[in-house]
């Protein structure tokens, strides 16, 4: 939920790699990782980024060099603090934390009134995700 930074390490090879971690807010850089030898940042013309709509972050490598693999540096998050939380995930949040307070010996689902409040915000779905 908080913006924190993240590190993928995906292929070098052609075509589009999605991150592992949404909603992106930021694409810093990429690192190349040679199979031998120290690790370089790869220039600004040597890879293309995007997030889309949804916040989902993508990499394209168009020259690593002797890279065999690139390490994304990015952030992810929803808000950066917890008090620009939107309320209801918030609200969720603290209904959550009680119920698994009040239960924790026992295998009780959580409250109906949790999965009502976050609905709006869940992201659905209809296939894997292919980037153009």
């Amino acid at each position: 939920m908080i913006v924190r930074p993240f590190e993928d390490v995906v292929t070098s090879a052609a075509g589009w790699r999605r991150l592992l971690v949404a909603p992106v807010t930021v694409i810093s850089g990429l690192t190349g990782l040679p199979g031998e030898g120290a690790p370089f940042v790869l220039g600004v013309g040597a890879y293309a980024v995007d997030i889309d709509a949804d916040g989902v972050g993508w990499v394209r490598v168009l020259a690593a060099g002797s890279a065999g693999r690139v390490a994304v540096a990015y952030s992810a998050g929803l808000a950066l603090s917890f008090e620009a939380v939107p309320a209801p995930i918030a609200q969720g949040v603290a209904m959550l934390v009680a119920h698994l307070f009040d239960h924790r010996e026992s295998d009780v689902a959580p409250p109906a009134a949790v999965a009502a409040l976050w609905r709006p915000y869940r992201r659905m779905r209809l296939s894997a995700g292919v980037h153009s």
